[in-house]
C-alpha cells in the first residue's frame, strides 16, 4: 500500500443489504456504517507502512502497522498504534477465510469492525459500528446529607470496649516478606493487657501440627526461642512441635513482646510458609485467647529469581532457560518469548458469535498480541490448538442459581484449572499432546456471574512461576456494553495475573520486593493494564506499567507509565516482572516436533506437519514407552494457504514393523495396507480441508495387556486433494518405541 492509504472505504448498504443483514452486531450500537475491506490492500501491507483507519464518514485516524501475525489455520493478523496529540490508539486487524474483524482503541471511543467475505471477490462487507465510552461511576455513588433532625449532633459518644488479651505477631527478614536459602526469620510475639489489674500465669502454646493445611510446622523449624519457651511436643494434650511460654505476670495496660527465630526445614522447598497458631490461655480466668492469622507470613523461596549479574536485562534465572552467560551480557540474544497456548470454548462461546470461532480466537489473541508487544514485555502468544470443549454447566456453589445458563467462572476453573482437581487430567492432557505453556477457556456471557474472567495463578514469587499455574477462564459477548473496551482486555489481563503480575498498589496493598509487579494510575487519567479503571475514575490504557516511559494518559499527556521498583511504596513496573518469568513460561511444555513434508509432485508446498507422543498427562514428548505406560499420540497438519478449503481426505499410516502396516479408516479403524499394491483410504470422508486438521491416532493406549511387550510403531501423516490428485505426506515418521 502507498503512504497512508485507507484500510476500508464505506459503501452502499442497499446494494450489499443482504450480506449486512446477516451480521450481527451488538444490540446497543451507538453509530453503525457499512464498509469494504479489499483483501488485496490487506495483503499488500508490510511493517512500518502507514494506513488511514476511517471510523465515520469524517473522521479518520493515521497508524502505522507494528506487527503482522500468520495463524496456523492460515489466518492473518495486523496490529497498529500511534501516541500522538490525543493519546494511544490502536487498532488490531484479522483476517480469515469467511470474516474481517477490527478493534480501534481511541482516546474517547471504541470501534469494533465485523465483515464477511464476498463470495465472488476477495472482498469483505461488514459495519463499523462503535459505543459510547462509558464514565465509570464514582467510587462514592451517594450523597450523605446533614439531618436536622439528628438529636444527637455535637455529642460525644464513646465506643464502650469489653477489656480483654490481644495476642498478635509480625514477622522480619533479610528479603521482605520473601525468605532466601539459610536466611532467618524474626518473630515478634506481642501480648497486650487492656485490663485495669495484672494478669498472672499466662501459658502461650506457639506452632503445633493441629490438621491437613499447610501449616508452619510443615515448612519450618524453631531455631531461638526465649528461656521461659521449651519443646512441648511431648507433653500431655499439647500438638506436635508445639512450643510452649510460661508468662508469669503483665502489667495493668501493657505489653509484653519477646522475638524468636525460625527456618526452612528443607532448603529445596519453594512456597509459602503455613498457617501459624498461637494460643494464649489465661488460667485464671479459664479462657483462651487466638493470635489473628496473619495472611502476609513470609515465602520461602530457594534462589533470588531477580538476580541478574551481567546486568543485561535478562535474569541469571532466566539465563539458564536460554543456555546463555550469566556473567556475559553479551551472550543473551534479545528475542521475544513465544507462549504457546491452547485455547478451549464452550458452546456458549460458539453460539454467542456468529463468527467462524478460529478466526474469532485468532482476533482475540492477535488483540492481546498487540497490548503485549506495544507494552514492550517481550512476550507473544502463538496458538498451538484451539476447540471446543466438553462442557456443560456445572455449577453447584451457593452463589449458582436453579437452571441458570452460564457458565460460573470459580466453578469450571475449579473443573479444569487446579492441580489434580475435578476434570484437570482432560485440559493437562490437551496442554500435554498440543505443547501448550498455558490453556485458556473462552465463554460466553457472563449471564448472574459477578466475575467477568479469573486466573488460576502462582501469586507473587518474587520471579518464580510454576507449570500448574496455567489457566485463565473469561466471559466473552458481542453485547457488553462496550465489548471492545475494557471488557474486551479482560483476557490480557488475566493473563497478566499468570506473570504474577498484581492490580495496583491501591487495590492491593502489596508489599514486599516484588510488590513493583503491578499496575499503575493516575486519578481522572488514566489506569493501566491491571489496575482497576474505576478505582482511578480513569480511563484504562492498553499498556503494561512501565517507569522508563512517559507516553501514558488520556487527559493529562506525556505521563509516567510507572513507578521505579526502587520505591518501595509506589513502585510499580509490571513489564519488567513479566520480563522476570517470561521464559520460565515458555519453557513449561516443549514444543512439538516437527516433521518433513514431500508431495507427489515434487513440488515444495508451505504445509507443516507437527506430531507427538505423551505418556499420560505429562508434558514432554517422548519417543521410549514401556509396555504398561499410557501413550496418547496425534498429528497435527497446517495446511498450505492455497489448499485451505479444497476437497480432500486425511491419511494415517501406522508401520509396525514386523507386524504390519495399518492404516485408519474414518470410522477410526487400523485396516491393514497392502505395501505391495498400496490403496490409501481417508481417516475422514472427502470435504473442503480446513486450515488445521488433527489426526488422532492412539487415545491412553497401553500395549501390555494386548500382549505386545516390544514394538516399534512409525506414523506417518498426508492429505490428498483429490481434484488436483495431489498426495502431500510427512516425509519422517513419528516413532514410538516400546519396550521394557
Amino acid at each position: 500500500m502507498s503512504c497512508a492509504d485507507p484500510v476500508w472505504e464505506f459503501t452502499n448498504e442497499i446494494e450489499y443489504s443482504e450480506i449486512l443483514s446477516s451480521i450481527a452486531t451488538a444490540d446497543n450500537v451507538f453509530v453503525k456504517l457499512p464498509v469494504q475491506i479489499p483483501l488485496s490492500n490487506l495483503a499488500s501491507l508490510q511493517l512500518e507502512d502507514q494506513i488511514e483507519v476511517k471510523t465515520n464518514r469524517d473522521t479518520s485516524i493515521t497508524f502505522s502497522i507494528r506487527d503482522i501475525s500468520n495463524f496456523n489455520n492460515g489466518d492473518r493478523g495486523w496490529n497498529a498504534a500511534n501516541n500522538l496529540e490525543e493519546g494511544l490508539q490502536t487498532i488490531s486487524m484479522t483476517a480469515g477465510r469467511e470474516h474481517f474483524l477490527a478493534t480501534v482503541i481511541t482516546a474517547e471511543n471504541s470501534f469494533w469492525v465485523i465483515a464477511n467475505k464476498l463470495t465472488d471477490q476477495d472482498d469483505y462487507i461488514g459495519w463499523i459500528y462503535s459505543h459510547s465510552r462509558q464514565t465509570p461511576p464514582p467510587l462514592n455513588t451517594h450523597l450523605i446529607e446533614e439531618d436536622s433532625r439528628d438529636f444527637f449532633s455535637g455529642a460525644n459518644i464513646l465506643a464502650l470496649e469489653e477489656p480483654t488479651l490481644k495476642v498478635s505477631y509480625t514477622t522480619e527478614n533479610s528479603d521482605g516478606r520473601f525468605v532466601l536459602p539459610g536466611d532467618e526469620t524474626v518473630w515478634t510475639i506481642s501480648i497486650e493487657n487492656k485490663f485495669d489489674q495484672e494478669k498472672k500465669s499466662l501459658s502461650l502454646d506457639i506452632g503445633g501440627k493441629w490438621g491437613e493445611d499447610l501449616e508452619f510446622p510443615d515448612t519450618s523449624l524453631w531455631t531461638d526461642f526465649p528461656e521461659n519457651c521449651r519443646d512441648a511436643s511431648s507433653e500431655p494434650y499439647k500438638k506436635p512441635y508445639t512450643i510452649t511460654c510460661e508468662i508469669s505476670q503483665i502489667e495493668a495496660k501493657s505489653t509484653l513482646e519477646f522475638t524468636m527465630k525460625s527456618q526452612i526445614r528443607k532448603p529445596a522447598y519453594v512456597g509459602p510458609i503455613g498457617f501459624l497458631t498461637i494460643i494464649l490461655w489465661d488460667s485464671e480466668a479459664r479462657k483462651s485467647y487466638f493470635a489473628d492469622t496473619n495472611l502476609f507470613t513470609p515465602i520461602y523461596i530457594d534462589q533470588d529469581y531477580l538476580i541478574d549479574t551481567d546486568l543485561d536485562g535478562v535474569t541469571d534465572f532466566n539465563e539458564k532457560f536460554l543456555k546463555t552467560d550469566p556473567n556475559d551480557k553479551n551472550s543473551a540474544l534479545e528475542r521475544e518469548a513465544q507462549i504457546d497456548i491452547a485455547v478451549l470454548y464452550t458452546s456458549n462461546y460458539k453460539s454467542e458469535f456468529k463468527i467462524a470461532p478460529e478466526t474469532l480466537i485468532n482476533s482475540e489473541i492477535n488483540f492481546t498480541n498487540e497490548i503485549f508487544t506495544g507494552s514492550r514485555t517481550g512476550v507473544r502468544f502463538n496458538i498451538v490448538h484451539s476447540g471446543l470443549l466438553d462442557y456443560e454447566n456445572n455449577c453447584t456453589a451457593s452463589r449458582c442459581r436453579t437452571n441458570q445458563t452460564w457458565n460460573d467462572t470459580q466453578t469450571v476453573l475449579d473443573e479444569f484449572g487446579r492441580k489434580d482437581k475435578g476434570r484437570w487430567r482432560e485440559s493437562e492432557k490437551i496442554r500435554a499432546l498440543y505443547g501448550a505453556d498455558l490453556v485458556i477457556i473462552l465463554d460466553g456471557a457472563t449471564g448472574g456471574d459477578e466475575t467477568q474472567g479469573m486466573a488460576v495463578s502462582g501469586g507473587n514469587m518474587r520471579g518464580l512461576v510454576l507449570p500448574q499455574y496455567r489457566t485463565v477462564f473469561v466471559h466473552q459477548s458481542p453485547n457488553y456494553e462496550p465489548y471492545n473496551d475494557w471488557k474486551k482486555t479482560t483476557l490480557t489481563h488475566e493473563l497478566g495475573h499468570l506473570f504474577s503480575l498484581q492490580h495496583s498498589r491501591r487495590q492491593d496493598n502489596s508489599n514486599g520486593s516484588f510488590a513493583w509487579a503491578t499496575g499503575h494510575g493516575e486519578d481522572d487519567n488514566f489506569a493501566t493494564m491491571m489496575a482497576y479503571f474505576d478505582v482511578f475514575n480513569a480511563t484504562r490504557i492498553n499498556r503494561f506499567s512501565d517507569p522508563s516511559r512517559s507516553d501514558c494518559g488520556y487527559i493529562t499527556l506525556k505521563r509516567p507509565c510507572g513507578v521505579d521498583r526502587s520505591d518501595p511504596l509506589n513502585g510499580a513496573d509490571a513489564v519488567g516482572a513479566i520480563k522476570a518469568t517470561r521464559f520460565q513460561i515458555e519453557q513449561f511444555s516443549p514444543r512439538r516436533p516437527i516433521l518433513s513434508t514431500k508431495s507427489s509432485d515434487g513440488k515444495i508446498h508451505a504445509t507443516k506437519f507437527l506430531a507427538g507422543a505423551v505418556k499420560d498427562i505429562e508434558l514432554g514428548f517422548k519417543t521410549k514407552f514401556s509396555p504398561y505406560d499410557t501413550i496418547t499420540a496425534s498429528g497435527t497438519i497446517n495446511l498450505a494457504p492455497d489448499h485451505v478449503g479444497k476437497v480432500g481426505t486425511t491419511h494415517i499410516i501406522v508401520d509396525a514393523g514386523p507386524l504390519g502396516v495399518f492404516q485408519i479408516n474414518r470410522q477410526g479403524q487400523f485396516v491393514a495396507l497392502d505395501m505391495a499394491a498400496p490403496v490409501l483410504v481417508g481417516s475422514i470422508s472427502p470435504r473442503p480441508l480446513r486450515g488445521i486438521e488433527d489426526l488422532p491416532v492412539l487415545n491412553d493406549f497401553i500395549a501390555g495387556p494386548l500382549g505386545v511387550t516390544e514394538a516399534r510403531l512409525n506414523l506417518y501423516f498426508g492429505y490428498t486433494l483429490i481434484d488436483l490428485d495431489l498426495l502431500v505426506y510427512s516425509a519422517d515418521p513419528l516413532t514410538i518405541q516400546i519396550g521394557e
